[in-house]
């Protein structure tokens, strides 16, 4: 598996997540299955869980605003492209309220 994790100095109210994902060479590097969470003083609340995503520039998601301190997408073991399942190549993560 592998992991990406956005930390703040103090919680803040989130209410999106929007992943853009890498571009070689003319292909892109969406990963198929993975899981968005929000980690906060009461612990990890799920945000997304995403299966079998097809290839696609970044992958957005709302959802009702929350308040927490760090945001962490975790890619399940060969959940990455299905040209190359074992990798995660992510280009940028917005957190947004």
């Amino acid at each position: 598996p592998h992991w990406v994790q956005i930390g703040f100095p103090e919680a803040r109210s989130i209410g999106q997540v929007v992943i853009y994902w890498s571009l070689d060479a003319s292909r892109l590097h969406t990963s198929r299955d993975y899981v968005v969470t929000a980690l906060t003083d009461a612990g990890a609340v799920e945000l997304a869980r995403v299966s079998g995503q097809e290839p696609s520039s970044a992958s957005i998601h709302r959802f009702d605003a929350i308040s927490a301190n760090r945001v962490r997408i975790e890619q399940a073991a060969r959940g990455g492209p299905g040209h190359r399942p074992g990798i995660m190549w992510i280009r940028e993560v917005c957190v947004a309220p």
